[in-house]
């Protein structure tokens, strides 16, 4: 028997004592689920019936290679019923072997296939499919029905009082059940109610009209109860926030509130009736503004960095508001815009993405100054092969009883991935390290975060010029926008990274799922298959918020209601957020690869991004540490982030590159 551990985040798994009824004898149907990934893994449902009580499996994985040759389990079964008897499910898998084998050999797994084992169920297994309930509903249909109580699920604690009002909202209400909600649920006729709470097994209590519950959930304005929060399936109410539902595309990213995911099936609308918790202040201070000063400074940024934000762009603009303000102009200009800097004062280039063509931009205007903010870290070269190797773990590892063997031996880096991983990709860093050393030979002055960069600039590069050093670049006194509706009422751990295997959120929601820790993931979606493994991979508590749900206010917001941020990436650039979030007593969780561990010192966890038991172990700490030392990170915040001290240290910079440009090309 092998288990997998995908897709927990929906907690559609039966009660622990409802495993005594999963066995051959009383399996009544299973249901085949066609390709569902961008692997093309399928899915088998099963019922079990035994008297008048259902138990439902959702989501048994199907292994091909044992229906040619059976060695071993064919299905991998959610981790939930990991403490199932491995001789019942052997013989379960015995009855379907025949008819799951006949689905692949005769090309049927491309189709949803549904075989009855006990003809006497027939007529109920017609009436639960009719309702589209559990097992024996497309899995996109299902998505679709469990969106608005995915949605609810992120203002759901122990105890949490739930109303139902919707025809299509039994799956959903089981959802929020199992989640920790005391649910009350109202299908619309007392006989469908009977047969979904049988069917699913639920616990419902009787809908009080009258009462005012935390949560509720209807299909339409008027049957919605009075609560805190309300959710609406399709459309919303005057002031309600409305929150498309798309279809996935692919199915594997399951629910999804995002249109870049694919089209939109309905809109939410969601309102929010209650006091949310008060936003956390920053202790950044913006520098006082005084003006008088001119000049053109051009900003070079990497190609994508206005579509796809990083820490990089997000210091870049914080610097150029406050050059704005002092009467500069400036000028943002992505490296593959082919842009004119000839009428410029100075050229200042973000990360060592842009060298090698801020090098070309510049090669006909050598008495313009250059100011490099590198973002310098990775001691240990692993920026490509370590997030190569995490992802081949992640897309070819399905068994969840192997994880362990392959982390580890990620973390002791000692896992070949040939033979998973045999294509041989374009390794950028040379090129980019190339790229570095000729700009390095043409640049002024270099910007760092402090000692460890500048000792890996001049030890990896040679750099002999002058550096100066700017901790970062952070907004002070950021303006805050509420935005419960997005992430509920609770503090979380938030990770506000772009969307790719460099950034490491795998390990992450993988880590927060164990230890059952509420985790927040925001950022650009840059890899779309790490994006679907990531979805995969998130518990019942970890939410996935749409960069077009957030502006700047309501991200602030985020910030200050986290009470760990978390940065565990192979390579990174900048410490933007974390300094953002940490500035309001939101605990850092650092990778060892990058410099913030210097910059934090005590007032951080630090981990090696290869070590996923360390990773967890240090995701509890840093959840620990934070209420009783936020006062203290605040001051030390305060204290190395001063932001006056930066803007000072940047101007400062500036002024040396004019200086050491004007000793480089003498007039005449």
């Amino acid at each position: 028997m092998r288990f997998h551990d995908r897709h927990r985040r929906f907690a559609l798994a039966p009660m622990q004592e409802a495993h005594s009824a999963i066995d051959a004898a009383s399996l009544a149907f299973a249901r085949l689920e066609p390709g569902w990934s961008l692997s093309q893994r399928s899915a088998v449902d099963l019922g079990f019936r035994s008297g008048d009580r259902w138990t439902i499996v959702f989501g048994c994985e199907v292994e091909v290679a044992p229906l040619l040759e059976r060695e071993s389990s064919l299905l991998l079964w959610p981790l939930d019923y990991r403490s199932l008897d491995r001789q019942r499910a052997d013989e379960i898998e015995r009855v379907i072997f025949p008819w799951l084998r006949v689905q692949f050999f005769n090309r049927r797994a491309r189709t949803a296939s549904l075989e009855i084992f006990d003809s006497r169920a027939a007529a109920e297994i017609a009436r639960a499919r009719e309702m589209r309930l559990l097992g024996v509903t497309s899995y996109t249909d299902l998505y679709e029905d469990l969106a608005p109580y995915v949605y609810a699920a992120r203002h759901v604690r122990s105890g949490t009082r739930a109303a139902v009002v919707d025809p299509r909202g039994a799956v959903g209400a089981l959802s929020l059940e199992r989640a920790g909600a005391r649910v009350s649920l109202e299908l619309g006729d007392a006989e469908a109610l009977g047969f979904a709470t049988r069917w699913l097994d639920m616990r419902t209590v009787d809908l009080d009209r009258a009462d005012r519950y935390d949560i509720a959930i209807a299909n339409r304005p008027g049957a919605l109860p009075a609560a805190r929060v309300r959710v609406l399936r399709d459309g919303g109410e005057s002031g309600d926030t409305a929150i498309p539902v798309t279809v996935a595309l692919p199915p594997a990213i399951t629910v999804s509130f995002d249109p870049d995911d694919g089209p939109t099936a309905s809109t939410l609308g969601i309102s929010f009736d209650g006091i949310p918790a008060e936003a956390r202040a920053s202790v950044i201070n913006e520098p006082v503004a005084h003006g008088g000063s001119s000049g053109r400074i051009a900003m070079l940024v990497r190609e994508d960095a206005l579509t796809n934000p990083d820490a990089d762009t997000m210091a870049m603009h914080v610097l150029a508001r406050r050059l704005q303000r002092e009467g500069f102009e400036v000028g943002v200009f992505p490296v593959g815009a082919r842009a004119d800097l000839s009428s410029y004062d100075l050229v200042h280039a973000w990360g060592s993405e842009v060298a090698g063509a801020a090098l070309g931009l510049l090669q006909s205007l050598p008495s313009v100054p250059l100011v490099a903010s590198l973002s310098i870290d990775d001691p240990r070269r692993e920026g490509f092969s370590g997030p190569k190797a995490a992802k081949a773990v992640y897309g070819n590892v399905n068994d969840a009883a192997m994880f362990d063997l392959y982390f580890a031996a990620l973390g002791a880096r000692s896992l070949s991935i040939d033979s998973v991983a045999p294509e041989r990709e374009f390794d950028p860093l040379p090129a980019v390290e190339a790229g570095v050393r000729a700009m390095l030979g043409r640049c002024d002055v270099a910007i760092l975060s402090g000692p460890v960069e500048e000792a890996l600039l001049r030890s990896r590069f040679g750099w002999a010029g002058s550096a100066i050093s700017v901790a970062a670049l952070v907004e002070g006194s950021p303006s805050c926008e509420e935005a419960v509706v997005l992430v509920g009422e609770g503090e979380f751990v938030l990770c506000d990274l772009p969307v790719e295997s460099r950034c490491n959120q795998i390990a992450l929601a993988l880590a927060a799922k164990k230890r059952s820790l509420p985790i927040v993931f925001t950022g650009p979606v840059i890899d779309h298959q790490w994006f679907q493994g990531l979805m995969e991979s998130m518990g019942v508590h970890a939410l996935w918020i749409p960069q077009r749900h957030l502006n700047q206010a309501n991200r602030a917001w985020l910030r200050a209601r986290a009470r760990v941020v978390a940065d565990c990436a192979w390579t990174g650039r900048g410490i933007h957020s974390v300094v953002a979030a940490a500035a309001t007593g939101a605990f850092p969780l650092l990778s060892a690869a990058g410099y913030g561990r210097e910059l934090f010192g005590p007032f951080a966890e630090v981990v090696d991004p290869g070590a996923h038991a360390d990773i967890e172990e240090a995701l509890a700490r840093a959840w620990e540490r934070a209420p009783q030392e936020r006062e203290a990170l605040r001051s030390h915040v305060r204290a190395t982030f001063d932001q006056t001290t930066a803007f000072i240290a940047t101007v400062t910079a500036y002024q040396l590159a004019g200086e050491r440009a004007r000793s480089r090309t003498p007039a005449g």
